[in-house]
């Protein structure tokens, strides 16, 4: 009938002249189908089924069957009863696509939430393998302005089997000056989609040649931001053909970019907290300053690298604020030290205390101390925290300096 001729893509002349559907590109039946087929016709069964095929313009139909045997004269015919489940079809192969997207950038993104500081970047590294091989795209990555935003470098990449990388080509770009169409187009927070690098307008005729220079027939990049500041960019290139990239392949391209600009801003802050640690540590050891702080609740004592050094006391230690004033403070000065203490928990504040301290060594050093008290939303001092430092060697130098002095006088 006329819409079974409309759904062929074939005219009904070609239909008639090839009632075996031969002209519709469909496959022979298995050997084993059709056998089942015969079996279901001898047994005056109806057959169900779903075929599919190309059309002759190159659309795919899918088509919904039943054949029901019809016996004639002893000779059994079929009628087809055919209905076009395409649109059907393509909208649940939609649907199962976009579920299976959205469930891989939920394992990207916690995957990256996850990480640690020191393996964001492999998780990076793996997140542009995962989507860029669900693409089908021939490279996916990632490029990060510096922080003044003259340049760019291409910090992480992945490839396809038999293409080329271009990462180590691709660092300190001035951007605005080498690309300045593309540039403009990223910093105005743009998507950047091009199916075919050749069709380039001649305003980006710099985009063209870079590109080019790297055998990209299509590419789709999109901005990555973070509280929206622009950080870098995100991007899948084509070499082997040109690629009309899906509004769905820009929708998970910046989904992605959400999910990567978070991790590296992440890795960036946490890596300025380590260096700032370390810059800490590292003048704290050469000004023989030690930080401690005191759970009041507890009595825990928390102290930093340097201190430890500097009361000679094991690092893995239990520490008790008690014990160590009775341990750790010099006889002679403790009473007086253990009143300063107390009298900073009940002012607030620890006002600079000199005292002796007796490390476990036997060791006497000279330490000059301050400190505050933190209260907690009841006004109940909560902590206590302060300095220590190490002035046992200023305080020989003075005696050195007195006896000088003094035998001068003589």
């Amino acid at each position: 009938n006329r819409r079974f001729v409309e759904m062929s893509g074939l005219s009904r002349e070609q239909l008639i002249e090839s009632p075996n559907w031969a002209a519709l590109n469909v496959a022979d039946m298995p050997a084993e189908e059709r056998d089942t087929v015969a079996e279901s016709f001898a047994r005056g069964e109806p057959m169900r089924g779903v075929t599919s095929w190309d059309r002759p313009d190159g659309k795919p139909n899918y088509c919904e069957w039943i054949l029901v045997p019809l016996v004639i004269r002893g000779r059994v015919y079929s009628i087809s009863i055919n209905r076009d489940i395409t649109e059907r079809t393509q909208t649940e192969e939609a649907m199962r696509h976009h579920a299976e997207m959205d469930r891989l950038i939920t394992e990207v993104a916690t995957e990256l939430v996850s990480s640690s500081q020191d393996s964001i970047s492999s998780g990076l590294v793996r997140g542009l393998e995962r989507i860029g091989a669900f693409v089908s795209a021939d490279r996916s990555y990632v490029f990060q302005f510096s922080a003044d935003g003259r340049v760019v470098s291409n910090t992480h990449e992945w490839c396809a089997d038999g293409v080329e990388p271009e990462i180590s080509h691709l660092q300190g770009i001035p951007l605005d000056s080498e690309l300045p169409w593309f540039a403009g187009k990223i910093k105005a927070r743009e998507d950047f989609v091009v199916p075919c690098v050749a069709a380039l307008p001649s305003e980006a005729s710099r985009e063209k040649a870079h590109f080019q220079s790297q055998g990209i027939r299509s590419l789709v990049v999109v901005p990555m931001l973070c509280q929206d500041q622009l950080i870098g960019f995100l991007g899948f290139d084509s070499v082997r053909t040109s690629c009309d990239w899906s509004d769905e392949v820009v929708l998970l391209l910046r989904n992605t970019a959400n999910a990567f600009a978070g991790a590296i801003v992440r890795a960036r802050s946490e890596a300025r907290a380590k260096a700032s640690e370390a810059s800490l540590k590292e003048a704290q050891r050469l000004a023989l300053i030690g930080t401690w702080d005191v759970d009041l609740s507890t009595g825990d004592v928390t102290w930093s690298d340097e201190l430890y050094h500097i009361m000679g006391v094991d690092p893995g230690a239990d520490l008790k604020v008690d014990d160590l004033l009775r341990r750790l403070t010099h006889p002679d000065d403790l009473a007086r030290t253990g009143q300063a203490f107390q009298s900073a928990i009940e002012t607030g504040k620890l006002s600079p205390l000199e005292f002796r301290a007796i490390r476990p060594d036997g060791e006497e050093r000279v330490l000059w101390s301050r400190g505050e008290v933190v209260r907690d939303a009841d006004g109940e001092p909560a902590r206590f925290f302060g300095i220590n430092q190490d002035i046992t060697e200023r305080k020989r130098a003075e005696a050195a300096l007195r006896e000088t002095h003094e035998q001068l006088q003589q």
